[in-house]
């Protein structure tokens, strides 16, 4: 499988990036590649400054500043520049998501190959009339106490809530996918409008024959034991009594990746019981699939583990 990988020069909120910048970067970064070996491929595309901020803006009543300066010129100097003299796919944009909807259609223009929207979709559910209050409220009294360090001294507390409430999507997935049928219709239909609206905007249509000459499309089995496997890598780390082999060390992603440790010499006296209220839903279950791949008869406790 050929995973894209990319680099960043400078820093997303900072100052804006300029081609003095990506000429020193690359020019190390491609010395050091071919020093740990001349078949490395390396990156395929780069992160440039260009006036925006991951999350964007936010004034001190949480609403987020969609007057935004962007700099247009240096991300297609950037883009080209990437491209003709690193063979790089271009820029990539950050920060997107909180421009004002006109702004989307210079991007394709400036050469841009990459934007990143999630913030925008995220804000749509949390915002949108339909979604349920009181779920609503649940999940920032859950980011007041597990996402306190998105708080800095200087925020509201509507300014710390929006960048802190992204964290609370993966331990209530359960309870977002179970809202009933018509707050789900209702949430997906705006954002199905969105995502049309910024299809368009960015000039995807008539890409697929591209796609087709550059993407090799897997067809990747689902079932209950390729979760069971995904669950294995990808999932909550286990703790049992006795070491775990250092190749059973799991990779932590579940509502925010945090990093990964290795499960060897911890004990049972450290972990957290199946019921607790961090283990939600989905993740739960798959975990306990673990359980049952390796014979286990009864569920092992489970917890996430600490940096």
């Amino acid at each position: 499988m050929t995973i894209s990988v990319g680099g960043e020069i400078g820093e997303v909120g900072g100052k804006n990036s300029d081609i003095h910048e990506l000429h020193a970067f690359m020019r190390g970064y491609l010395q050091a590649l071919k020093a740990r070996g001349a078949a490395l491929t390396g990156i395929s595309k780069i992160s440039v400054q260009t006036g925006t901020a991951h999350g964007g803006f936010v004034a001190a009543d949480g609403k987020v500043r969609t007057d935004v300066k962007l700099d247009l010129v240096a991300l297609e100097q950037l883009s080209t520049t990437a491209r003709k003299e690193y063979g790089l796919g271009g820029a990539v944009q950050h920060g997107a998501s909180t421009l004002p909807p006109d702004a989307f259609d210079a991007f394709p223009k400036a050469g841009a190959c990459e934007i990143h929207l999630a913030t925008d979709f995220q804000n749509m559910i949390y915002e949108h009339p339909q979604f349920p209050k009181a779920l609503k409220d649940e999940m920032y009294a859950w980011t007041r106490e597990h996402a306190a360090e998105e708080r800095k001294p200087s925020d509201t507390e509507q300014q710390f809530l929006y960048k802190g409430r992204k964290k609370a999507i993966g331990p209530f997935k359960k309870q977002l996918w179970s809202l009933d049928a018509a707050t789900r219709d209702a949430i997906g239909a705006s954002l199905q409008e969105r995502f049309a609206f910024l299809m368009g905007k960015l000039n995807i249509g008539g890409t697929s024959d591209a796609v087709r000459r550059h993407v090799t499309i897997t067809n990747p089995a689902l079932n209950r034991q390729s979760e069971i496997r995904w669950a294995q890598g990808r999932g909550l780390v286990r703790l049992a009594a006795e070491p775990i082999a250092a190749e059973s060390t799991e990779t932590l992603c579940h509502g925010g990746a945090e990093g990964t440790e290795n499960s060897t010499g911890l004990s049972a006296a450290s972990v957290e019981p199946p019921g607790s209220p961090r283990l939600r839903g989905d993740s739960l279950r798959a975990l306990r699939g673990y359980d049952e791949l390796h014979g286990a008869r009864e569920p092992s406790a489970w917890r996430r583990p600490s940096k």
